[in-house]
């Protein structure tokens, strides 16, 4: 049987030092060379049409990256993303700051 994880209060703290996450992409970037890539690829095999309205959700939207590839291939669509670090919520607010009206954010605090 498979338990679920949940993030423990410690490491969603650990998200929430903007001097940590202002490094999280570049970061990500050389543990993950081909996050792109794989991006991409998850977003080309959603059975939608381009033009569809989508509504969807992103636990833990992190810097927004995703959701920017997400929103830009899919311009009819809107994002609720949650995470639980304030700090990583404002560094997506402000990746996202031009599709803010397709965007809603919520933290764990509400």
């Amino acid at each position: 049987m498979v338990r679920p994880v949940r993030m423990t209060e410690q490491s969603i703290t650990a998200y929430d030092v903007s001097q940590r996450v202002k490094t999280y992409d570049a970061d990500m970037e050389l543990m993950h060379p081909n996050r792109s890539k794989m991006v991409q690829v998850a977003i080309e095999v959603l059975p939608f049409p381009r033009t569809a309205a989508l509504r969807a959700i992103d636990l833990g939207i992190g810097t927004g990256y995703f959701t920017k590839q997400f929103l830009d291939h899919f311009p009819n669509s809107r994002i609720l993303g949650i995470d639980g670090a304030q700090a990583m919520v404002e560094l997506a607010k402000a990746r996202l700051r031009f599709l803010a009206s397709r965007v809603q954010f919520a933290t764990r605090s509400g």
